[in-house]
């Protein structure tokens, strides 16, 4: 397959912070919303820089101040610009300044928690950012526009700078630096280089990325970190989404159904005079119990037992009209009559399942409890009727109600 050229070099820059009594990493990696690209906001007089990398749901944005909840194992890196940077405030007791050597003062959160950053009217001194030792990795391998295939084995090469880290830890996004579910390697040493092994079941992807992120002890805390540029992997094809489940509500379902033809499709094929079976009449010969539906299509249409006949007409059989047996047997026999749709629940003897039923008799799984309140109200299992087993020849099942 071919891929794009990129223009960028794959650089990806991580920073840790000093001295922070940070929560306990925990080895569960949740698969957090991060930004593929830096961030700008202005508060007050301060420029200040969320980095690519950082997670980025929620950020609550005011006129002087951010706002970020961030999962455990995920982190939001913040700097400020200088030359002269402000004091980065904040409700979390983290150290409001460190200075790089680029003279911007950075902040590094790590969740679990909820913090609140606001820029000091204050600046940060500057004096001793020549020795500041805040470790900085660059991913120098893979590269920007190389194209990798499932199963190759690669060697992912980075340098560092700054004093040293306990371990590293390696994830591999696919959506271009959105998410980061998969992990490459965890808690392994900082030697500058990994083996890795695109695996087999990797999606075919232009906008591959690589997050690297340095674990420190006492506690062990992530880092913050900012993204490498996209790559290429030819991999297997992702699935097809599954085809949008489409929405039910009883009472639309009901009203939608308003007559047993509209339902079914029972189109006009002949005059309408018929005397024998009038299109919307109900007719039962003089010797059976046997109650029909005249169509539009000029066919009589049994319905099967008396509940499928009440979701229609609410146990009135004040309009049906008798005639022969012998004329009833001129009308065409046609499809037995469905329920309405909306009206009742059903289910059968053989499955615990409970189905709603949709326009021209699709069965619906009413998945949980839950759902069938939402739907049909507390008194929802009042609504269910059991029917046999051959029930299930005239009806198709569809998609479930989730």
């Amino acid at each position: 397959m071919n891929h794009p050229k990129y223009l960028s070099s794959l650089t990806l820059s991580v920073v840790l912070a000093a001295g922070m009594a940070l929560p306990a990493y925990s080895a569960f990696v949740p698969d957090a919303p991060t930004l593929a690209q830096d961030a700008n906001y202005t508060l007050g007089n301060a420029q200040i820089r969320v980095l690519a990398g950082s997670q980025t749901d929620p950020v609550v944005a005011t006129a002087t101040s951010l706002t970020f909840t961030i999962q455990a194992g995920e982190a939001v890196f913040v700097r400020a610009a200088g030359p002269v940077p402000p004091a980065l405030e904040n409700d979390a007791q983290i150290n409001t300044c460190n200075v790089l050597k680029t003279h911007e003062n950075q902040l590094l959160i790590n969740g679990p928690r909820t913090v609140t950053v606001t820029p000091s009217t204050s600046n940060c001194s500057t004096a001793n950012i020549d020795i500041n030792t805040t470790p900085s990795f660059t991913i120098n391998q893979p590269t920007a526009g190389q194209s990798l295939k499932a199963g190759d084995a690669v060697q992912i090469f980075w340098t560092e700078t700054g004093r040293s880290v306990a371990s590293v830890r390696l994830r591999l996004s696919t959506d271009g630096g959105l998410t980061y579910p998969v992990v490459i390697a965890d808690d392994v040493n900082d030697a500058g280089f990994y083996s890795w092994t695109v695996p087999a079941e990797t999606y075919s992807t232009t906008q591959a990325r690589i997050k690297l992120e340095g674990l420190n002890n006492n506690p062990r805390e992530v880092a913050a970190m900012v993204l490498s540029q996209v790559f290429a992997i030819d991999g297997v094809t992702p699935p097809l989404p599954p085809p949008p489940v489409p929405a039910y509500d009883p009472l639309a379902a009901t009203l939608t159904a308003s007559t047993i033809d509209v339902n079914q499709g029972f189109d006009q094929q002949r005059p309408s005079f018929e005397p024998l079976c009038a299109a919307g009449l109900r007719i039962k010969g003089r010797t059976s119990p046997a109650v029909y539906f005249c169509g539009a299509d000029g066919k009589r249409h049994a319905f099967p037992n008396q509940k499928i006949h009440d979701s229609w007409y609410g146990g009135d059989f004040a309009g049906v009209v008798s005639v022969s047996d012998e004329s009833l047997a001129q009308v065409g026999l046609g499809a037995n009559v469905k329920y309405r749709p909306g009206v009742r629940m059903v289910k059968i003897q053989t499955d615990p399942k409970v189905y709603a039923v949709d326009a021209n008799g699709v069965l619906r799984w009413v998945s949980t409890e839950a759902v069938a309140v939402s739907l049909y109200g507390a008194n929802w299992n009042q609504l269910i009727d059991d029917v046999p087993d051959s029930f299930f020849a005239d009806y198709t099942i569809g998609a479930p109600i989730e």
